[in-house]
């Protein structure tokens, strides 16, 4: 299927329940930001705390190794937890998107155990393989799979300005980058291959690698497409509050002030919208890819089941309660501008 096909194909099938989308993608985003963020930060200040250890960095990564062995485990099994978070993560957003587009089981109490189940299923080799799938490829395709756990894990800043500051260590990582980059077009399958075909680790990297070779560069433009689809919204909706924000400032103080309040709030809300927006699209569309590819992968098992209204409404609620107040917040350091 050629690109503009597939993406007209996707944008079509978002459309017909975009707020369902939406609003798995924030239940999600909730749930993590509050609950699970939170808990592996005090987790974290809870080990260095009661291990005595001030910082880390590669200053002091001997002394770490020599003087507290017991942190550095700690800390790497916290690692680990952390991974199966964000493999719990897309399992559940794959999960729950494949369930949207099939019309089949929307509670979040099902998804959540659909998304467990895929983790019974991996196995120690397939999730070794994730460990650097996550921490070096994923981070690289960002702008679609996003997810605040992975950066209690990427490499810390302080070591790409280290290689920054070097010519010969720059040229390595502009190289790391191009390759890495690739890696993630060839094994961007990997995730709803594990998640729905339920394929193991080396048999789900073959899929994937098949299913994508001489199809690169198709891969690339879809990315592509979907990265000016975030751009081209995301500016019109800039351009339009700017727009209106031109005509309010004619007005008086006053009205001017709380328009611009307003206009960032708006454009917080409209940030995250299109963000989860282009998350769903993509992900439907590597879902589409699979199930016209002719591949070994499985049907998910999903049970068709009537939707409790009720609850949807509630998980809505919430979801624009949050927005609200997420864009009250990203407004309020403007508000000591009132004149």
């Amino acid at each position: 299927m050629n690109t503009k096909h597939l993406f007209r194909q996707t944008i079509r099938t978002f459309l017909k329940n975009w707020i369902a989308y939406i609003t798995l993608v924030f239940t999600l985003n909730l749930i993590l930001t509050f609950i699970i963020v939170p808990i592996m930060r005090w987790l974290t200040k809870v080990i260095m705390v009661q291990n005595s250890v001030p910082y880390v960095s590669y200053t002091n990564v001997g002394w770490l190794f020599t003087k507290r062995p017991l942190a550095v485990l700690e800390l790497a099994l916290l690692a680990i937890v952390i991974l199966l978070l964000v493999f719990w993560q897309f399992a559940f957003l794959i999960q729950g998107i494949e369930g949207i587009h099939h019309n089949q089981e929307r509670r979040l109490t099902r998804i959540t155990l659909s998304a467990l189940q895929a983790m019974r299923q991996l196995r120690v080799s397939s999730f070794i393989f994730f460990i650097p799938y996550f921490v070096l490829i994923l981070p690289f395709s960002d702008m679609f799979f996003t997810s605040p756990l992975l950066s209690k894990i990427q490499l810390p800043d302080f070591i790409l300005t280290f290689m920054e500051s070097n010519a010969l260590y720059l040229s390595l990582l502009v190289i790391a980058v191009v390759v890495v980059t690739y890696l993630g077009v060839r094994l961007i399958q990997v995730l709803p291959l594990t998640v729905l075909g339920t394929l193991h680790g080396a048999r789900a990297v073959r899929t994937s690698w098949q299913m994508t070779r001489h199809h690169t560069w198709s891969y690339f433009w879809r990315l592509a497409c979907l990265g000016a689809l975030i751009v081209i919204n995301l500016v019109a909706g800039s351009v339009l509050l700017y727009g209106l924000q031109l005509q309010l400032d004619k007005q008086s103080k006053t009205i001017a002030f709380i328009g611009a309040v307003a206009n960032m709030a708006l454009l917080s809300i409209w940030v995250k919208l299109v963000g989860a927006a282009v998350l769903a699209i993509f992900i439907l569309m590597l879902i589409r890819i699979i199930e016209q590819s002719p591949s070994e992968v499985a049907t998910p098992n999903l049970t068709t089941l009537k939707h409790p209204r009720g609850s949807r409404r509630v998980a809505a609620l919430v979801v624009a309660i949050f927005l609200l107040g997420q864009g009250t917040y990203n407004a309020g350091p403007y508000s000591h501008f009132r004149a």
